[in-house]
């Protein structure tokens, strides 16, 4: 065919508007830049900072918005999507997901003056640590000068410690954003005579031990012993619960609970799910944040004042204190222009059974 004037015009305008829909194609069907993480954690995908509300010189989103948004283990107050501010180096970003309820995070490098947008995604999720309780139910408990005692059937036991179980597994594990995974043993000591004390009759480490000779130290990160305080005209002291602060404490390196319950097991357990649903957390909480414990030993920033600080605390904090526990958990208790508590990064750093083996990531 011929070459004419007309027909290279009409030849120039074909190649101008398959230029203009290839361009366009390839930029429907580009990928998001992706920047390799070193040690094999799953890239980082980046998007522009400037479509990412706030200031700071880090973006982050994440699957869900309104996550929050932890810098190096600690709650930094801003929720996805939003900008937060880095320094230079090596840094973890986190986020805890509040509908899917688990924790995303990544290591990033940050370089002077530079802006980057940290988008995370299901790889990046992290897998629950496994922490380990076992509950020892007491039949019989005798008072120490074995003037009297009380008891409890199996059956009334088991109540206790589906109790016990109800309240890790649907408060501890959902608060730490799915970091913390409880498995739970059961076993029943037939006869237990209890040590004295200030706080009335206990069942404190010196007197269990004998009968858990083959419990060794990593075995278990909380023993908590459950009995009954109350039988007739026998009364075994006032405390629900009482929990020992060092980990440390004996030879097993393990923390230490006691809970104590008053006559019809299924009515008090049925009051306390109504009312004060969260006595065996606040127990483990004692041996886990306060003097000497286990994550205070892992310089981990926790609520200066303990487990019953609630009211020295800016927050609608009130009884029975669940949202209390749940920001000492999650990490997101305020304190001076910080945020203090557990959080999700110290409880992917280790366990009370690791730590007693030297173990600790």
């Amino acid at each position: 065919m011929k070459l004419t004037k007309l027909n290279l015009k009409m030849y120039t305008c074909f190649f101008l508007i398959a230029m203009l829909f290839s361009n366009c194609s390839s930029k429907d069907d580009e990928t998001p830049d992706l920047v390799d993480i070193p040690g094999g954690e799953p890239p980082i995908v980046l998007v522009p900072i400037d479509d990412i509300p706030g200031t700071g010189n880090v973006g982050v989103t994440s699957l869900e918005d309104g996550a929050a948004i932890y810098l190096d283990g600690v709650y930094t107050g801003k929720n996805t999507p939003s900008r937060i501010e880095v320094s230079a180096g090596d840094h973890l970003i986190g986020v805890g997901l509040n509908t899917a309820i688990k924790y995303l995070r990544t290591p990033i490098v940050v370089t002077e003056e530079e802006e980057m947008v940290v988008s995370l995604n299901e790889t990046h999720h992290k897998k629950a640590k496994k922490w380990k309780v076992l509950f020892l139910g007491i039949k019989k408990a005798v008072m120490p000068n074995g003037s009297c005692s009380s008891e409890y059937t199996e059956a009334e036991l088991d109540v206790g410690f589906d109790f016990l179980k109800w309240q890790f597994q649907n408060f501890v594990e959902p608060d730490s954003y799915n970091t913390i995974s409880w498995d739970f043993d059961k076993r029943y000591i037939s006869n237990l005579t209890l040590s004295g004390g200030n706080s009335g009759p206990l069942a404190t480490p010196d007197v269990i031990s004998p009968h858990i000779t083959d419990v060794n130290p990593g075995d278990y990160d909380l023993i908590l012993s459950f009995f009954n305080r109350k039988d007739a005209d026998c009364n075994l002291g006032e405390y629900k619960g009482i929990g020992w602060y060092a980990p440390q404490l004996g030879d097993l390196k393990v923390s230490y609970v006691t809970i104590r319950y008053n006559g019809n097991i299924e009515e008090s357990i049925k009051d306390q799910k109504e009312n004060d649903p969260g006595v065996f957390i606040r127990e483990w909480l004692h041996t886990v944040i306060e003097q000497r414990s286990y994550f205070t030993d892992l310089g981990t920033n926790v609520p200066s004042g303990g487990v019953h600080s609630a009211e020295n605390h800016e927050g609608d904090y009130s009884y029975p204190w669940m949202n209390w526990y749940q920001n000492i958990l999650a990490g997101k208790v305020i304190e001076g222009d910080t945020y203090v508590g557990i959080g999700p990064d110290a409880f992917l750093e280790c366990t009370v059974k690791y730590k007693a083996l030297n173990n600790c990531l």
